[in-house]
């Protein structure tokens, strides 16, 4: 990446500048107030005004003061043009050290990408330039209290104000983070609605071809700055990330609520999608992160407690991390929070080779629909399987896991919501197999499988040239599990021609299918990497050493006992069990 014209300025330097810079701002000023976030929620005073704690607006401070509002904006737009994969490696510490005020900056960072992308000059000077600036911060408004997933059926409403530019905005939305504060200058919202024309009923049109995308500033711009009619009528009260608000909005109860259309009327889920495919990829690095922190807080603990004996003969109690089932916790979480983080990683790595003008057509579209396939995985995997990994990091600290006077508990409540928002992971399994893997007649997973067999080829090659682990061992499983994963797609594919419902009657089974056999792709690729660089391991530090010993075990663990499970998940799809179809609400 760093060798193309986009990303030629970006030195290794800067970016071990940019990581350590990172880091320290997000221990120092977010970090330090994760637990009084959780403890001390914002509150409303029941007429408008929330009270967060002072610590929130000082770190978003720190943030844009640091440029991290704009790191991955271009050039023309005033921002540092980084990697994509660089950038969302700077959020990680910032994700694990306190999510829910770094959820005001990720929302911003994400509506400031939409409206780049399909806004107009007069739109991304009104709104972008501020945002990227952080003066501004953004959200989404999609839900609504009667639709959460199923948008065709929210009511929100835009009446043309008859100059094909503004819209009166009525209704109500639900679920909105950083919806309501004063940490900001302004809070511009991407509200959904359905056009409304009295005059021209042909523009009222049903379903998702109704919608339309707003965008909804909390106060006008450069009209004094008036309020715009946007209500706040309660906050939700969540198990995690409960430092943000989180909002119900009305908009228009006084009819003086004004937004402007942004993209092409009719087409605002497909515009929304555009927020929403890179959100699903956040949400992905969100629970990898957060898998990581409970991961790091189990790790420490595991050294510093000391309990139980090796032998008999000892006098002496030894750190628990010498148990051998704490151990095998240790490793399962080593296993998801990092297979997790390559997966995360890659599809940032797509996102910066699709935007690089000397790719060809052809591999661009390639990256493209790869990226397509692999963005429901990305979403769900980590937010299931890093939640997972929040358990084990829980049950290491023992009893005092269970108490609010150690870290994990609110970690796991934190990273369990990310199997819920941004689509469930129900819809991500939906969404793959009911529509990803049929895009361009089963392409996609045919480019899958392509690249996993290139990664097969080097680490036999590897393996070969250094006998210093089980590469070819694990290549071998991993193309079995590739062609376990191709079988049991035709298979479920050639149902669904006749029976769609069968098909996707066990869609969860497949997505968690699907990531076990794409993270073992990048576990090899790890143990690759490590291998390789042990045996080339003349100058290394202990450290160094101990850390590729570590990568190769945790490759062991993984494809010894997580591969299997899609052996077994393999044979109940291809059996197209029913059973999930056969119950019936009465049978409950």
């Amino acid at each position: 990446l760093l060798k193309t014209e986009r990303f030629r300025h970006v030195s290794r330097d800067v970016i071990d500048d940019s990581l350590a810079t990172a880091g320290k701002i997000a221990k120092e000023k977010f970090l330090s107030h994760n637990r009084k976030n959780d403890l001390q929620e914002p509150e409303w005073d029941g007429k408008g005004s929330v009270k967060i704690i002072p610590e929130v607006k000082e770190a978003i401070e720190a943030f844009k003061d640091c440029g991290l509002y704009s790191a991955h904006a271009t050039f023309e737009d005033g921002g540092m043009q980084m990697p994509s994969v660089i950038t969302n490696s700077l959020l990680l510490p910032f994700y694990a050290g306190n999510v829910s005020t770094t959820t005001f900056a990720f929302l911003t960072i994400a509506a400031g990408n939409m409206l780049r992308a399909v806004g107009t000059a007069e739109q991304r000077s009104k709104y972008l330039t501020p945002m990227l600036e952080g003066r501004y911060t953004g959200t989404m408004n999609l839900s609504e209290p009667q639709a959460g997933s199923s948008l065709a059926d929210i009511r929100t409403r835009a009446v043309p104000m008859g100059d094909g530019k503004y819209f009166k905005i009525k209704g109500t939305k639900m679920w909105i983070s950083g919806g309501e504060h004063d940490i900001s200058e302004n809070i511009v919202h991407m509200v959904l609605a359905k056009v409304f024309d009295p005059d021209d009923p042909s523009r009222n049109q049903s379903g998702v071809k109704g919608i339309s995308l707003f965008i909804v500033p909390k106060k006008r711009v450069n009209e004094g700055n008036p309020n715009n009619d946007i209500s706040l009528i309660g906050l939700n009260h969540k198990m995690g990330w409960r430092g943000v608000t989180n909002c119900v909005l009305s908009y228009g109860e006084n009819d003086e609520c004004v937004g402007e259309l942004l993209g092409k009327e009719g087409e605002g889920l497909a515009t929304m999608f555009l927020m929403m495919n890179e959100a699903r990829i956040t949400i992905g690095i969100i629970a990898t992160a957060l898998g990581y922190a409970g991961y790091a807080q189990s790790l420490k603990y595991a050294r510093e407690r000391h309990q139980g004996r090796i032998s008999k003969t000892s006098p002496d109690q030894v750190a628990i991390i010498n148990h051998a089932d704490v151990k095998r916790m240790l490793l399962a979480q080593k296993c998801y929070v990092e297979g997790a983080m390559a997966l995360c990683l890659y599809g940032s790595f797509l996102v910066d080779k699709i935007s690089c003008a000397t790719a060809s057509e052809t591999e661009v579209e390639d990256d493209s629909l790869l990226l397509d396939l692999l963005t429901p995985v990305i979403k769900s995997w980590p937010s299931e399987w890093c939640l997972e990994a929040n358990k084990w990091s829980l049950q290491i600290h023992g009893g005092y896991g269970y108490t609010r006077d150690y870290a994990p508990e609110q970690t796991y409540r934190d990273n369990r919501l990310n199997m819920i928002h941004e689509g469930t992971n129900g819809i991500q399994s939906l969404d793959l197999l009911g529509r990803k893997v049929h895009l361009q007649n089963g392409r996609g997973i045919d480019l899958l499988c392509k690249r996993v067999e290139e990664t097969i080829k080097i680490a036999n090659e590897i393996g070969k040239k250094t006998y210093l682990s089980n590469l070819e061992k694990h290549a071998e499983a991993l193309a079995d599990a590739t062609t376990r994963l191709q079988r049991t797609t035709s298979v479920l594919k050639k149902a669904g021609e006749n029976d769609p419902a069968l098909m996707l009657c066990n869609s969860h089974e497949y997505l968690n299918m699907f990531g076990h056999t794409v993270v073992a792709w990048f576990w090899l690729k790890l143990e690759s990497a490590a291998t390789l660089a042990l045996f080339e391991s003349n100058t290394c530090m202990e450290e160094e050493l101990n850390l590729l010993k570590g990568q190769l075990l945790s490759s062991q663990y993984y494809y010894t006992y997580e591969l299997p499970k899609t052996i077994q998940q393999a044979d109940a799809l291809i059996s197209l069990d029913n059973t999930n179809l056969q119950m019936r609400d009465e049978y409950f």
